[in-house]
C-alpha cells in the first residue's frame, strides 16, 4: 500500500528475562458473586523500569511449588529468596 493511508508495522523487540510469578485464584465478592478470578503477577528479576500499560508474554517452563500461607512477612521473604535462587 502507498499513500497517506498506508499501514505501518513496527516490529516488537522480545527479550528473555527470568522472573518470579505468583498465580492466585480467588472467588469474586460483590460485583460477581461466586465467580472465580485468576491473578497473575510477574516480577522480572534484574530489571529496572516501568512496564505498566505494556503488553508482556509469559512462557511457563515449570512449576516451583503450590501456593501456601506464611505466618510472618519474614517467612514469606525467606521463601521468595529460596524460590528465585
Amino acid at each position: 500500500m502507498s499513500g497517506s493511508n498506508s499501514l505501518r508495522f513496527v516490529p516488537r523487540v522480545a527479550a528473555s528475562r527470568d522472573c518470579a510469578v505468583r498465580i492466585s485464584r480467588f472467588t469474586e465478592g460483590f460485583e460477581n458473586p461466586g465467580e472465580i478470578s485468576v491473578d497473575v503477577e510477574a516480577h522480572l528479576l534484574d530489571f529496572e523500569g516501568d512496564l505498566y500499560g505494556e503488553e508482556l508474554s509469559l512462557t511457563f517452563v515449570g512449576k516451583l511449588r503450590d501456593e501456601k500461607p506464611f505466618d510472618s512477612l519474614e517467612g514469606l521473604k525467606v521463601q521468595i529468596e529460596k524460590d528465585i535462587v
